[in-house]
Formats: C-alpha cells, sequence, structure tokens
C-alpha cells in the first residue's frame, strides 16, 4: 500500500510514520527565498500560492513550546543547536532563523523514521546550504555525510554582472556506516577504446587486466607482473558515478506547473541509486509528485506528504493519468476504484466532521483557505487566490461548448465556498458575480445546509442553454455533505492534470525552476 498524506509533515511524520521504517527520503522543501511560490494553471493567470509564510517566526514561535517544554527529551540534541542559531541569525535575517528552526525539528524526525540502512537526500540552494549541512552533521553526524552532488543544468538565469547560476546542491547522509548504494544503477559503460586499452592481458580465468605500479598508478612493463611493487587491475564493468550530476529541466510539455518542479531523470537516478525495488521511499514535501512517480516506475513502495490540498489533488490526477489510464487502459471508473485500492489518502476529510475541523483552521495549519480548497477541487475547479478583496467567488472551471457558428468553445463556470451560516443573499450576489465575470453558470458550496429560499432563488435565474442543446441551471448549490457522498451535479466540466502556462514577469514571485 502507497499512502498520501495531506497536512503539516511534522504533525504526519509524528503520528503516522513508525520507527526505522523508511529506506530512503528526498526532501525538496521550499528555499528561503523570500519569494511566493506559485501554482499556475492552464487557462488562467489566476496563482496559488502555496507554500507563503510557511516559513517564519510566527510559525518558530509555535514550535517553541514542543521543543523546549511539551517534549523537551526528545529534541534534546536541538536545545543547543537553535540557541547558537538564534544567537547568531535571529536578529540579522530572521527569515533565515525561522526556516532553519522548522527544518531542524523537521530532521529529527526524518532521522527517527529512517532505517539504520537507510538513506536522506536533501535537495536545498546555496543560501541556506551551509546551515542545513551544519544542521544535518549533527543531527546525523558528521562521519555519515557521504556526497555534496550537485545537479547542473542549462536554463534559469542569465546575468552579465556574476558567474551565471547553473546548478542546486543536494546533501546525501546515511543514517550509519551500512547503507544501499547500487553502482551499477548508476554507473556508465565504458567506452570500447577504454575496455581496449585496459585489455593487454587476461588471466587464467580469462579476464582481461591491465599491470600497474602500486604507487603512481602508471603502466608497468609486462616483466613487472606478479612483483611486489605492482598489482592488476582488471577492466571495471563501468565508470564510477560521479558527484555531478547533469539533468536538464522538463520540456515544457511535461511540467505541471508547479513551482520548483524537478525533471523525473533526476530522481529515478536518485531512488535507482539508493534503493531496491519493494523499499519504502519517502517524499515529505512531494509538491507535484515526481519523487512518486518515479519511484512508482522503479518498483518501490512510497509515502508522500504535502501541506496544501492542491498538491494532493495534482499528484492523484498525475498518477489517474499516468498510470491507471495510460499504462493499464482503465476507464474513468474503474482507474478511480484501483487507484483508491493502491493509495491511502490521509488528512483529507472522510467525514463531515473533518470537513468542520479542516473549515476552522486546526491549530498549527498555516496555509489559509484550505476548506475552499477543498471544496473548489472536489466539485471540479481550480482554486483562485488572487482574487481582489472580495471577488465573490473561490475558484473556476471549464466547460466544453460550441458557439452559434458550430465552432468549438471553452466556457467558463465559477465555484464559491461557504462556511458559514447561509442564505437568500448569498445565491443573488453570487448570481452578480457570475455575471459580472462573463461566466455561464456557477457551483455554490455550502458547509451549512441550505435555505428553501435559495432554491428557490435559484429557479428565478433561468437557465444556461449550452450549444450541445443541453439547459443547466445558472447555480447549482452542493453541501460539504454531497461531495463526501460522491453526489455532484452531472456537468460536463473537464478534468484532468493541470499543466502549466508561462508565469507573467514582473512582481515578487518565483515562478522559475518549474
Amino acid at each position: 500500500m502507497n499512502y498520501l498524506y495531506y497536512g503539516d509533515n511534522l504533525d504526519v511524520l509524528r503520528d503516522h510514520i513508525a520507527d526505522e521504517s523508511i529506506d530512503l527520503i528526498y526532501i525538496d522543501p521550499p528555499f528561503n527565498s523570500k519569494r511566493n511560490y506559485n501554482i499556475i494553471y492552464d487557462g488562467s493567470t489566476a496563482q496559488a500560492e502555496a507554500f507563503k509564510d510557511t516559513w517564519s517566526l510566527k510559525s518558530w514561535q509555535e514550535e517553541r513550546e514542543l521543543i523546549f517544554h511539551e517534549e523537551p527529551q526528545r529534541y534534546k540534541r536541538l536545545h543547543k543547536l537553535i540557541e547558537g542559531l538564534e544567537t547568531l541569525r535571529i536578529n540579522a535575517d530572521p527569515s533565515l532563523f525561522g526556516y532553519l528552526v522548522n527544518m531542524s525539528i523537521r530532521i529529527v524526525e526524518l532521522h527517527r523514521v529512517l532505517k539504520p540502512t537507510g538513506s536522506l537526500y536533501l535537495h536545498c540552494d546555496p543560501t541556506a546550504s551551509h546551515y542545513l549541512k551544519i544542521m544535518l552533521d549533527d543531527i546525523f553526524g558528521k562521519s555519515n555525510y557521504q556526497n555534496e552532488l550537485i545537479w547542473c543544468y542549462a536554463g534559469r538565469e542569465l546575468s552579465k554582472n556574476r558567474w551565471n547560476r547553473k546548478h542546486d546542491v543536494i546533501l546525501f547522509y546515511t543514517k550509519s556506516n551500512q547503507w544501499t548504494f547500487n553502482w551499477d544503477a548508476v554507473s556508465s559503460p565504458l567506452t570500447e577504446s577504454s575496455r581496449q586499452a585496459l585489455s593487454q592481458y587476461v588471466d587464467e580465468q580469462g579476464k582481461p587486466y591491465i599491470i600497474r605500479y602500486k604507487k603512481g598508478g602508471g603502466f608497468a612493463p609486462s616483466d613487472k607482473d606478479g612483483s611486489s611493487d605492482t598489482y592488476r587491475q582488471y577492466v571495471p564493468e563501468g565508470v564510477p558515478a560521479r558527484d555531478w550530476l547533469y539533468c536538464d529541466y522538463e520540456r515544457k510539455n511535461k511540467r505541471l506547473g508547479y513551482p520548483t518542479q524537478k525533471p523525473e531523470a533526476l530522481l529515478t537516478r536518485i531512488i535507482a541509486a539508493s534503493s531496491n525495488e519493494n523499499d519504502v521511499v519517502l517524499d515529505a514535501f512531494c509538491g507535484c509528485g515526481t519523487t512518486i512517480t518515479a519511484s512508482e516506475k522503479l518498483g518501490r513502495k512510497w509515502i508522500g506528504i504535502d501541506i496544501t490540498y492542491l498538491a494532493i489533488d495534482l499528484i492523484k490526477q498525475r498518477l489517474l493519468d499516468h498510470f491507471y489510464r495510460d499504462v493499464l487502459k482503465l476507464n474513468e471508473t474503474d482507474a478511480l476504484t484501483q487507484f483508491e485500492r493502491d493509495v491511502t489518502i490521509g488528512g483529507i476529510p472522510k467525514d463531515i466532521e473533518g470537513v468542520y475541523h479542516l473549515a476552522t483552521q486546526i491549530k498549527g495549519d498555516r496555509v489559509r483557505k484550505e476548506y475552499e480548497k477543498w471544496a473548489v477541487f472536489n466539485v471540479g475547479g481550480v482554486y483562485s487566490e488572487v482574487k481582489g478583496a472580495d471577488s465573490g467567488f473561490d475558484g473556476y472551471f471549464y466547460l466544453d461548448d460550441i458557439d452559434e457558428q458550430g465552432k468549438y468553445r471553452r466556457v467558463k463556470g465559477l465555484v464559491q465556498a461557504k462556511s458559514g451560516k447561509v442564505g437568500v443573499a448569498h445565491i443573488r450576489d453570487f448570481a452578480h458575480v457570475i455575471e459580472r465575470e462573463g461566466a455561464v453558470m456557477g457551483i455554490f458550496v455550502t458547509l451549512e445546509n441550505p435555505t428553501g429560499q435559495m432554491f428557490q432563488e435559484i429557479s428565478r435565474l433561468g437557465k444556461w442553454n449550452s450549444g450541445l442543446n443541453k439547459t443547466y441551471d445558472k447555480v447549482y448549490i452542493v453541501t460539504a455533505q454531497d461531495i463526501l457522498d460522491g453526489v455532484l451535479p452531472n456537468l460536463p466540466i473537464r478534468r484532468g492534470t493541470k499543466q502549466a502556462k508561462p508565469a507573467r514577469k514582473g512582481g515578487e514571485q518565483n515562478n522559475i525552476g518549474i
């Protein structure tokens, strides 16, 4: 069984992941860039902020009690480290300090769940990699540091004022002095010319070799074979993997619109090197799910955690699209049924109490409006956070249609989600928003039960007549319980993995690296 968890990875790690149960961990946490990373969706300029305020002094204050007072023994190893960081960075760079403290407590939990033979790969950028290495040395032990991998790529930065940035850092640690490393999975084959140059002699078993001096490594004359100052070097099986990897960003047709999306080829090499078939791979910041996709293809079990509902929905659609529909050739119903057998999704509300819990923002949840995102995605929409002071809608969806000339067109509908008391005025206001935005219809999602007057108001709004000879209400009311029961309006909403659109220029947003 594979697992997707929606929620703060600290809570998930503490509550759901057992000690020494994970073979390989890869994490690519949001860098401390002081920018807002955004999701960009097909057909829209709407952007959903995924990581804003995740690393902050406010979140640090929430965890101070846990580290120093509630469970001081569990996090004892962090006390001196945090005190040192506080002295060094809290005034000079409070954002960096908040980032490092939040990472430190999570790395302690990641160390706990890793098997004695397990490995950790932490992907980071140069603004914090040196601090993170000190932290990892302290938690994992300096002797368990194995490599600083350099991931090289072509695009990204073009500057005339400094050396252009063309690499990221990946820190590789193990939990002990014994770990999995599949040399043959990442080594390169020898060229024919190299193989011939290393095949001057053949031993008694017919294995080719050359003779080298023990000191200096140079070639030895043939009459030195077997002398005390020479040795036989046999032809290797391949060229050893180096500590730098060249792997360009995904092409546009493979980009899923998620910030910092890494190429699948990069994750494939890491997973192939440091795990075996049926091993468990964990990504605690799983984003759009590249680690999960690569693990699935390599026959590994996997666990993914992300703090945004948006990411969980995207990963679900990605797996459904690429494995259950394309590979297994299952229809929509069978694909979803098989997915639910293979994957357990945790943290997503399964009953109305869970929805209420989500809507009231549980303690420690620093991501805003998760109830609205849950509602929008579950009716087939796309969440819109950049929408002004009070736009009157929380998301949108598209429907296929044809115009009066018989040409294809795509028309828009809106989604509004309410968690408080609702009444007829909300339907009237939503109808005005639909008209103002040039949409053809809307879905009104409510946590509380709708009133009879609300349905009466909908009957007075008229209908939308599709060019496909179908008629639809202007507004459909969907309750949270309807979503849980799978009772949704029969609308031709376009679904599937959401693709990226080029980022808008300007502003304080960082959309490169996807």
